[in-house]
């Protein structure tokens, strides 16, 4: 039931799946307490910093910067105060417009914040194709990781992104990789095919869902938590794949 750790481009690895601490902007939605959060780390979440006697070292810790009229160098340091902690195992640039002055700019700057050792591994965040490339063409350190909406039915709206990053050993990281389940304008055919696969492999069709990527999911349920780590070990056939594919065409949305 543990989840691979995955290779990233600058030789460190990562969870494969990661739990969000952050309240969703959808409406209803509940902020996250830290009975949530620990609940998390009880069931084998290793991303988040805390103060129960969890080493460190056994942590992997994402956060971004996210805020544009602050550098990156002020965010990270603001972050590692706020997480007690003296080094971010991964720093991501939260969207392109945070990225000033410039999407070159900024990342030169996210370069020295790894060179400096006060982070990791840098990488990108609902960057698209262009924005990418861009990148590429003038880096030092390619991106370890980009977060994409990441499930069935945008797969071929995000394939030529996908090759890209996969041809400079980007890892997508998926997020809304479960929207099918529950947002019938993300492909109601993509739910009854992972529902199908599901109950042919005796799991859940979140578990189904779950096997693509670094996958970054959240819940405010503590029941699901709890389900989701489970999802590690369910090995997803290339028959499975192709079927998940082929539902999701046809219902693709943009990032």
């Amino acid at each position: 039931m543990t989840w691979a750790r995955i290779r990233l481009s600058d030789g460190h690895t990562a969870p494969g799946i990661a739990f969000g601490s952050a309240t969703r902007r959808s409406t209803g939605a509940t902020s996250k307490s830290v009975t949530h959060i620990l609940t998390a780390l009880k069931n084998g979440f290793v991303h988040l910093d805390t103060a129960q006697r969890i080493p460190r070292e056994q942590l992997f810790i994402t956060t971004k910067w996210s805020e544009g009229d602050m550098s990156p160098r002020q965010a990270c340091e603001e972050s590692l105060k706020q997480l007690g902690t003296d080094y971010i195992d991964l720093y991501v640039i939260h969207h392109t417009w945070t990225a000033k002055p410039d999407i070159k700019t900024a990342w030169r700057a996210m370069e020295e914040l790894q060179q400096e050792g006060l982070v990791r591994s840098i990488g990108l965040s609902a960057f698209g194709y262009d924005e990418v490339k861009a990148i590429l063409e003038d880096c030092k350190v390619k991106p370890a990781v980009n977060m994409i909406m990441l499930h069935p039915s945008v797969l071929s709206e995000t394939q030529p992104l996908l090759d890209l990053m996969a041809e400079n050993d980007i890892v997508p990281g998926g997020y809304s990789s479960l929207k099918p389940l529950w947002d019938d304008g993300a492909g109601s055919t993509v739910r009854e095919t992972a529902s199908d696969i599901a109950q042919a492999l005796h799991r859940s069709p979140e578990h189904v869902l779950l096997r693509c990527a670094i996958v970054y999911t959240s819940s405010t349920s503590l029941e699901r938590i709890e389900s989701l780590i489970p999802a590690g070990d369910v090995e997803i056939s290339s028959e499975h794949v192709k079927k998940l594919d082929e539902a999701g065409r046809g219902h693709d949305k943009s990032l």
